[in-house]
């Protein structure tokens, strides 16, 4: 089985219910019969599954046999593809309605469902991507009568040669800390033949950190309780916050003008302010979507299947807009530390640096870029890691930290995948990686030795830190003194201008041509004395 799960919340309780879950589906996935066994033949389950949903996909008969073939192979399987699948409406047994009537011998199984009205979305297994509609099996009722039908599906082939895919979705719910589980369970049956199985497993709290408190109080005991109020404070101070930053930089686009918009940190100010902004967007409708869903829920007490996955969907894109603005605040520390002289010192080296990369930067790109499509071509077929292009480009940087697998690669080509890994270590690890090296060392030498091209703003943190050392007054301790007089060290300015510093060139020049000078008339003066 292809493991494949997202967990929502960074959480003990989260980790826990999704490691478990894991557990539990990997003893039991068997195909399809893993189905069968799993919600009719364990009875404390059967609620979970009161409301799910299978979901099958077909193809349209689009392939055909090569000609000069066709008195060998009778039937050609084409594979599947989303725009191309059978949304065509059928008769028990997949048999063509006659005439106008669509709803002769029908049944709902083999009546094509759409996307909206399943309230789904495109969902990517092994092989390839999978509409959101498709020919559903409502899974719903006793025991007896579940079993009963899947006899009489199987016995009208429910599930033949043009089914491509089996989707199983269901969601399970720990009233005890307030998660959801939402499980998608895929088997790819692609035209080559054999089957594919994979899942997905998202866990979430869709009822947000207030209503996870709630749980653990009465409702009448709740609203007006700290913890009530305390998630709600938060959230408000969030938002002022954000506004203020707002004002912030608008202000400063109005002061500054176009140089405004030539400073990297203003972009990463908006990056930080659009992406907070998205998830509180998010947020809320995660929020009252799920509270719709619910109340629909248990409106209809469980007979009706809720589709949670598309809230699966926006829980998954919360967490990715959460990290990315924590990623980029934290990136701004880098700023605020611009005061410590090493620091200032790095983002000097950097600065001075950014043109010599930015042609480096392309020769490594194109070097690259041309071993990841020949790894491409050369592995597509055989190794996981190179069956698209983002994989091959996630596998060469993996080479390059150093974690690969070369047995593999030798096993399938072991003449070309030598070569072509040895070229690739020399070329882009020993060359490239090193000349990156000596562009940054080049630059950290030039700046260390020009004082003018360092930054100065780390003076002001130790002027002021001895300023409030004298005021005070512990600059009369011999401590106070030594901080003291390290920092007015630092502070008092101990370079030369350009035109002193050539000055004193020359002085030097012509101090020792006088010394040549004297030393040459006294060798004279001895050899005519002689």
């Amino acid at each position: 089985l292809h493991r494949f799960f997202i967990l929502g919340l960074r959480e003990s309780a989260t980790r826990y219910l999704t490691n478990k879950t894991l557990t539990v589906y990997t003893k039991l996935f068997r195909c399809f019969y893993f189905l069968l066994f799993f919600c009719l033949h364990q009875q404390i389950l059967v609620k979970w599954c009161k409301s799910s949903k299978i979901i099958i996909c077909f193809l349209l008969d689009i392939c055909n046999v090569y000609g000069k073939m066709r008195s060998i192979v009778k039937n050609c399987y084409a594979t599947y593809d989303i725009f191309t699948q059978d949304e065509q409406s059928y008769g028990v047994g997949w048999v063509p309605f006659e005439g106008t009537n669509k709803k002769n011998n029908s049944s709902p199984e083999f009546a094509y469902t759409n996307q909206h009205d399943l309230d789904g979305i495109p969902f990517k297994g092994e092989v390839t991507w999978y509409s959101g509609g498709g020919y559903v099996f409502m899974l719903r009722g006793t025991e007896a009568s579940m079993l009963d039908r899947f006899n009489y599906l199987d016995e009208n082939h429910w599930i033949d040669f043009s089914t491509r895919a089996i989707i199983v979705q269901f969601t399970t719910f720990n009233p005890n800390i307030n998660l959801f589980a939402i499980i998608t369970a895929l088997i790819e049956k692609p035209g080559v033949g054999s089957l594919i199985t994979s899942y997905r497993i998202e866990t979430a709290n869709l009822f947000g950190s207030a209503a996870t408190e709630a749980g653990k109080l009465e409702m009448d005991k709740f609203f007006g309780s700290p913890a009530c109020i305390s998630p709600f404070i938060r959230q408000i101070a969030f938002v002022l916050v954000l506004v203020g930053y707002v004002i912030k930089e608008l202000r400063n686009i109005y002061r500054q003008r176009c140089t405004y918009f030539k400073m990297f940190w203003s972009y990463m100010e908006w990056f930080i302010l659009i992406g907070s902004f998205a998830s509180i967007a998010a947020y809320v409708y995660m929020i009252v979507a799920t509270k719709d869903a619910i109340d629909e829920f248990s409106r209809t007490h469980g007979n009706v299947f809720m589709n949670f996955q598309f809230l699966a969907y926006w829980n998954e894109a919360l967490t990715y807009l959460t990290a990315l603005v924590c990623f980029a605040s934290t990136l701004k520390l880098v700023r605020l530390f611009r005061f410590n002289q090493r620091i200032g010192l790095l983002g000097s080296v950097l600065s001075y640096a950014s043109k010599d990369m930015k042609y480096f930067m392309i020769v490594f790109l194109v070097m690259f870029s041309a071993f990841v499509l020949v790894f491409y071509l050369l592995y597509t077929d055989t190794l996981e890691g190179f069956r698209s292009i983002l994989g091959s480009t996630e596998t060469c940087m993996q080479i390059i930290l150093g974690k690969f697998d070369f047995t593999s690669m030798y096993e399938r080509e072991m003449v070309l995948g030598p070569m072509l890994f040895a070229l690739f270590n020399l070329c882009v690890i020993f060359v490239m990686v090193s000349m990156f090296v000596a562009i940054l060392d080049d630059s950290f030498h030039r700046v260390l030795e020009d004082l003018k091209l360092q930054s100065d703003e780390h003076e002001i943190t130790q002027f002021i830190f001895s300023q409030l050392i004298q005021w005070t007054g512990l600059s009369r301790t011999n401590w106070g003194k030594r901080l003291v007089a390290d920092a007015q060290g630092v502070i008092e300015p101990t370079y030369m201008e350009d035109s002193e510093r050539e000055l004193n060139m020359k002085l030097n020049e012509l101090t020792q041509m006088m010394d040549e000078f004297l030393s040459y008339v006294q060798i004279n003066q001895l050899a005519g004395t002689k």
